[in-house]
C-alpha cells in the first residue's frame, strides 16, 4: 500500500511539473505571437500627412522571427537593400530592432506597428501591417 501511494504521488508530481512547464511555454509563445511574422510597409506619414507607400515608389518588408532575429528588405526603385539583425521586446507594445549599430523602435498603434525616423528636422512615420 505504501508503494502504491508513493508511486501515485510520484506520478502526480511529474504530471504537475509537466503542466507547469507547458503553461510557461504557452505564456512565452503568447508574448511573441503578436510581433512574429511578416510586416509590410503600407503607408508613410510626413509632416502630418499620410500617403500610401506606393505613392513614394518604395516597398519595405520586415520578417520578425520567433528566435529574436529579423530580416528586412527595402526597395526604393533603385534596387533592393537587405538587412538582418535581432529584436527585443521592450514592453507589450514596443519592440526594438537592432541592425549593426542602428536601433529602430517598432511601436504598436492600432492595427499597425510604426517606426518614426527624423532626418534633417523632417519626421517620417512608417506604418507596417501583417
Amino acid at each position: 500500500m505504501k508503494n502504491l501511494i508513493k508511486n501515485s504521488i510520484g506520478v502526480l508530481f511529474l504530471a504537475l511539473i509537466s503542466v507547469s512547464l507547458l503553461m510557461t511555454n504557452c505564456e512565452k509563445d503568447d508574448e511573441t505571437d503578436a510581433i512574429v511574422g511578416t510586416w509590410i510597409l503600407e503607408k508613410v506619414e510626413v509632416l502630418g500627412v499620410s500617403y500610401p507607400a506606393s505613392e513614394f515608389g518604395i516597398s519595405m518588408t520586415i520578417n520578425i522571427n520567433d528566435d529574436n532575429t529579423f530580416s528586412g528588405t527595402t526597395n526604393l526603385g533603385e534596387g533592393t537593400e537587405s538587412v538582418n539583425g535581432t529584436w527585443k521586446r521592450i514592453d507589450s507594445e514596443t519592440v526594438e530592432i537592432y541592425e549593426g549599430t542602428d536601433t529602430s523602435t517598432l511601436k504598436k498603434e492600432g492595427d499597425y506597428y510604426t517606426i518614426t525616423e527624423t532626418e534633417d528636422s523632417i519626421t517620417m512615420k512608417m506604418f507596417f501591417k501583417k
